[in-house]
């Protein structure tokens, strides 16, 4: 017998059986619940490192992976560098799926960044270069490397999560992954 032909659940170290019947329903519509969740959840709300104390978060969407494909051809076609590469690759998403900058009110509240009224929030863009003083900072990238205070480490944390997040939407995104296994 295979041993994925029985009817039971690995649950951590655990095995649990499954009773066929009202176990049985239960668990499939737990499945159907989960997978729901998942096609339900196209967007997350992300702290941007150094700015927690104000609030200032990211609003990102769901890139599928023809659209991550293109921001890899478009960054090798650039540089060579595999540094540079990385970065670049970073940014460049952040950049793709960024629907605007908020300012975190409470858990859910979210009011979004947009000093000048123009019915929007400030994404990563060169509008937001000049808000924050990054002088010379116009295009989206260099808006994006100013505004992690030119540090590839946050800018690789930031993007970290949305990866995470990206292969689990239901997680919280800005959960810290120290300690998980």
């Amino acid at each position: 017998m295979d041993e994925h032909d029985d009817d039971s659940l690995v649950d951590g170290d655990q095995v649990k059986e499954v009773d066929s019947g009202e176990d049985q329903k239960n668990l499939l519509e737990l499945i159907r619940a989960k997978r729901r969740e998942l096609t339900e959840n196209r967007s997350c709300f992300i702290s941007i490192p150094g700015y927690e104390e104000i609030g200032l978060v990211a609003k990102y969407h769901l890139l599928d992976g023809k659209e991550l494909d293109m921001i890899a051809d478009k960054v090798k076609r650039q540089t060579r560098n595999r540094v540079d590469r990385g970065l670049f690759a970073a940014a460049d998403t952040l950049i793709e799926c960024c629907d605007g900058l908020y300012i975190a009110k409470d858990e859910n509240v979210f009011e979004a960044l947009d000093p000048d009224k123009r019915g929007t929030p400030l994404a990563y863009e060169p509008a937001l270069g000049a808000f924050i003083g990054a002088v010379g900072a116009d295009t989206a990238r260099k808006v994006v490397f100013a505004l992690f205070g030119e540090n590839d480490s946050a800018l690789a944390a930031h993007t970290m999560k949305l990866n995470r997040w990206f292969a689990n939407t239901n997680r919280d995104a800005d959960e810290d992954f120290l300690g998980e296994v």
